[in-house]
């Protein structure tokens, strides 16, 4: 905004005010709508409907509305800063439209900065003198309230803009996958025996395959963190490569998905905290990104790195060694990737098939306690790949970043504690689709 003496005396606040308790009210029915959901969602803790599919529906519905009590808890916050916003500026308003009230009376004419000036005044005998000081005192009156204002549109513009960053994040209509009546979680077992998966054993863990790898536009591989060569955790997933499988062939895309459950993976968060499963990990996340890149050249490589997935990942592209082939690169609930910024992964190597520079985003949902077990220069596993300074496409402004911490305190005290678990079946986040 271009702030002027005339654009803060005609400055419509009545209109503002209206604005910003408009952002009160509609806040407050956002936030208790999602309070009220969550209440009604109860299906697990009564039984009346368990198992994986059971599961995944309320790690959606929890991701959903947490995003929705977070958008509720921002444009509530909105309105506080607009509010104190408007208050100043009807203060500054009332100040120079007297100054501008008083300039007028005497004819002394007032550019857009509020600079005053004495004109003819100044050469009347008797007058010059008080008439001059008289435009310095109004001068530093206007000067000083524009000075003011663009300090209140700065600030406070900020502030707007990274309590609204929500909204960037909220969900997209994705339907869940057809669950039948009386779903149960032995029922729900049969689906790992579906012919869509392919199972390969590994000295070190399965690899599930969904999709026809060599004919794939674009191929995804997840890498799971704590607990996953669970078989309960490695049913997931692959339920899941099939769910993206189906999506994108509905929409006309041929994708395949790689749940990669190849390494032996921390079995609790003590064994988390230790590096040493990663290392071991790399070597053949390596050999597999490889692998698919000579099977099918032309294929976006995509990688995921979820929770310790992402130190797997990121150790990966971070060891010695030619690098990880990945053209996209992705972490989610991340406690650190062993990097200290993007730059530091390789990426793609130097073939004549790779597809160039990769792209690295990262993501965490409001609410994800990952985040106490990394920071913006210190972590668990090295500094948080979402902060600003890490380097990732798309990474918040510093305002932003700290809103967000903000608002994963504020989830928790809702009492959710298992965010965490929700990044596979976030309708926000689309982990499978190539971004080149």
């Amino acid at each position: 905004m271009n702030v002027t003496v005339y654009s803060i005396e005609g400055a419509q606040t009545r209109d503002a005010a209206h604005t910003a308790d408009v952002a009160a009210r509609s806040g407050k029915v956002l936030s208790q709508q999602a309070g009220d959901a969550r209440e009604q969602a109860e299906w697990s803790a009564n039984e009346q409907w368990i198992g994986p599919a059971a599961d995944a529906a309320t790690h959606r519905l929890d991701a959903s509305l947490n995003q929705l009590d977070v958008l509720g808890v921002s444009a509530q916050s909105v309105s506080i800063v607009a509010g104190a916003y408007i208050q100043i500026l009807q203060l500054a308003q009332g100040v120079v439209s007297a100054a501008l009230s008083t300039a007028r009376a005497v004819f002394m004419p007032v550019t857009p900065a509020g600079h005053v000036s004495a004109h003819a005044l100044a050469w009347i005998p008797g007058l010059g003198m008080s008439a001059q000081a008289m435009a310095e005192t109004l001068t530093r009156i206007l000067t000083s309230a524009v000075a003011l204002v663009r300090a209140l549109d700065s600030g406070s513009g900020g502030a707007v803009s990274a309590l609204a960053s929500v909204t960037n994040t909220m969900p997209v209509t994705r339907k869940l996958p057809p669950v039948p009546a009386g779903t149960t979680a032995a029922m729900s077992r049969e689906a790992a025996d579906s012919p869509q998966v392919t199972r390969l054993e590994t000295a070190t863990g399965p690899v599930f395959v969904v999709g026809d790898v060599d004919a794939a536009e674009s191929i995804t591989t997840f890498v799971s963190g704590v607990g996953s060569s669970s078989e309960g955790a490695m049913h997931n997933t692959s339920q899941w490569a099939i769910q993206e499988v189906e999506r994108a062939r509905a929409e006309g895309k041929n994708i395949a998905v790689v749940a990669w459950h190849g390494y032996r993976a921390p079995e609790n968060l003590v064994g988390a905290i230790g590096s040493s499963a990663a290392h071991k990990a790399a070597p053949d996340l390596r050999a597999f990104q490889r692998g698919l890149r000579e099977r099918n050249p032309e294929a976006k490589l995509n990688v995921v790195g979820y929770s310790y997935g992402s130190v797997v990942v990121g150790t990966a592209a971070t060891q010695d060694g030619p690098g990880l082939e990945a053209d996209d690169v992705t972490f989610v609930g991340s406690p650190g990737v062993g990097a200290h910024s993007a730059d530091d992964l390789r990426l793609n190597s130097e073939e004549p098939n790779s597809a160039g520079p990769a792209h690295v985003e990262s993501h965490h949902v409001p609410g994800d306690l990952i985040q106490l077990a990394t920071g913006p220069e210190f972590g668990a596993h090295g500094p948080d790949p979402s902060s600003p300074d890490f380097g990732t496409e798309g990474a918040p402004g510093w305002s932003e970043y700290r809103w967000k911490r903000l608002m994963d305190l504020y989830i928790l005290g809702r009492g959710d504690t298992d965010t965490h678990s929700s990044y596979l079946w976030d309708p926000a986040l689309d982990l499978t689709s190539s971004r080149q």
